[in-house]
């Protein structure tokens, strides 16, 4: 979200989590577990569009 139009993120970022969630919408859950090691890695825990992310990896990949 932008504030004062600010992104409230580097686009770099941006970019980034635009990506994971791509990956997981197209089901490639390898790629998706990478990036959000990744983000969590630059974010920590504590961000809410990485929570988002790992819940709808979590529903969308299959279970073994």
């Amino acid at each position: 979200e932008d504030i004062f139009e600010v992104p409230a993120r580097p686009e770099k970022y941006q970019k980034m989590l635009d990506e994971l969630f791509r990956a997981i919408d197209e089901g490639r859950f390898e790629d998706a577990r990478a990036g959000l090691a990744q983000l969590q890695t630059i974010f920590g825990s504590g961000e809410p569009e990485l929570t988002k992310a790992e819940v709808r990896l979590r529903r969308r990949e299959p279970r073994p």
